[in-house]
């Protein structure tokens, strides 16, 4: 018998030795049932589909042949494949008793008692051996709608689903609850906060892809602090609440770092309107965005007023960029694919953030200014035909700048240059007549 062969041998003894059931799928498929499990269920299940009383969330209490069992889900990867190891036990025993009193009934996660527990552990064990430690709230948007339109059993489903993909996401380290509704929280060990935002953009792309039950698509906000800007465990759940609260005020479906230079200009840009709002980003780049865009519109024929109202969007086309962290955006080198998710998300917080000061038709401008002619674009990928006409300008408007001007990652262009690469990009990501729209503009500016 080979060492590979034994160690099998080994594992299938032990399996057969333990008290509770365990059961191993792949590919939808029970590959492996132990003789306690056969005792909790009454059904030899190897060979046989994955059962159908298996929790949706990964863990919580089910019938099986009416008796009450409690089952644990847990992903695991077999070979090339995906599958699930699930442990399940009698419902009465000591050990799921206790495991009632410290989670949640619906989810399996850690109620919110429990919750605030670890938090306070973890965050006294960093504090103390000088280790990051970060939280992530996390929001499913427009919930309420589910629960009013589908009925509570589907927002029962949507919940437990939800859960099972916070807890995929998370590692062994992590601890992840249900804090709220609709709420859960996810607290992620020696992670900094530019970490856990990674961890939480990947984590709201796989809620977005995949529909809930019933078809339903939905989406999350999340709010992310450490515990090196919080310094309490109180305040680190109490800044990253706030930062979530922006993700949802401002549009839904993205995820934003507290910092407390973000809190302030935010709260400078509700306050003092449009003049105010326009200084949190970049004054300098949107006023130049603001006199090309109104020269481009007057190339086309709007009429003043149009233009004012332009040029008032132009300044704000990027204020959503104060939302997010500097160091992202001052990076000279390459964005990993949910950093670039992350800065992609500013058009449309901008649109949520300048609602405030600007009408619906001046916020879509701004929504949409990052659209591409082919479809490409963000945040919506519309169609050239659906691009408004005001996004289009800012658009060119400020592909022109960020070209003439530089950005960290690349440098400035000679005009000459960036004329032809506008003439280049024409048709795929700006308007066919960009760069013949531009020369006009540029001209009328001159005064020639």
């Amino acid at each position: 018998m080979t060492r590979s062969d034994l160690t099998h041998t080994a594992a299938a003894a032990a399996l057969e030795l333990l008290p509770d059931g365990v059961l191993v799928v792949c590919d939808g498929e029970v590959v492996l049932a132990n003789r306690a499990l056969h005792r909790l269920t009454g059904e030899d299940l190897t060979g046989r589909p994955a059962p159908d009383w298996l929790p949706p969330g990964g863990t919580g209490e089910v019938q099986v042949h009416g008796r009450s069992r409690f089952v644990t889900v847990s992903p695991c990867d077999i070979g090339a494949a995906h599958g699930s190891v699930i442990t399940v036990r009698d419902a009465s025993a000591p050990s799921v008793l206790a495991h009632r009193a410290s989670h949640d009934g619906l989810t399996g996660l850690l109620n919110q008692r429990a919750f605030r527990e670890r938090l306070a552990t973890e965050a006294a064990r960093c504090a103390l051996e000088r280790r990051p430690l970060s939280l992530v709230v996390i929001d499913l948007d427009h919930f309420k709608a589910i629960n009013d339109v589908h009925g509570h059993p589907t927002g029962d489903r949507v919940l437990a689903e939800a859960a099972g993909r916070i807890a995929g996401a998370a590692r062994a380290v992590d601890a992840v609850g249900r804090i709220g509704g609709e709420e859960f929280a996810w607290l992620l060990p020696d992670d900094s906060a530019e970490r856990a935002l990674i961890a939480a953009q990947r984590l709201r792309a796989a809620i977005d892809a995949t529909p809930f039950a019933g078809g339903l698509r939905v989406t999350a906000s999340m709010g992310i602090c450490d515990l090196s800007t919080a310094r309490s465990p109180e305040n680190l759940l109490r800044r990253a609440d706030e930062a979530l609260y922006w993700s949802k005020a401002f549009g839904r479906d993205a995820a934003l770092v507290w910092s407390a230079r973000t809190a302030g200009r935010i709260a400078r840009g509700r306050v003092g309107g449009l003049d105010a709002l326009a200084e949190v980003a970049e004054p300098q780049h949107g006023a130049r965005v603001a006199d090309l865009a109104v020269a481009l519109a007057e190339a086309l024929g709007w009429d003043p007023s149009r233009q004012a109202r332009l040029h008032q969007a132009a300044r704000l086309h990027d204020v959503g960029k104060a939302a997010l962290p500097d160091k992202l955006l001052s990076r000279p080198g390459p964005l990993s694919g949910p950093e670039l998710e992350h800065v992609r998300q500013h058009a449309a917080i901008g649109a949520g953030l300048a609602a405030g000061v600007l009408d619906p038709e001046q916020a879509s401008w701004v929504r949409h200014h990052h659209e591409r002619w082919d479809g490409a674009g963000y945040p919506a990928a519309l169609s050239a035909q659906a691009i408004p006409e005001g996004a289009q300008l800012l658009a060119l408007a400020d592909a022109w700048d960020t070209m003439t001007h530089g950005r960290p990652y690349r440098a400035a262009l000679t005009p000459e240059n960036a004329l032809a690469e506008i003439d280049h990009v024409a048709g795929t990501h700006l308007r066919p007549d960009a760069a013949t729209l531009t020369r006009t503009a540029l001209a009328w500016l001159a005064g020639t």
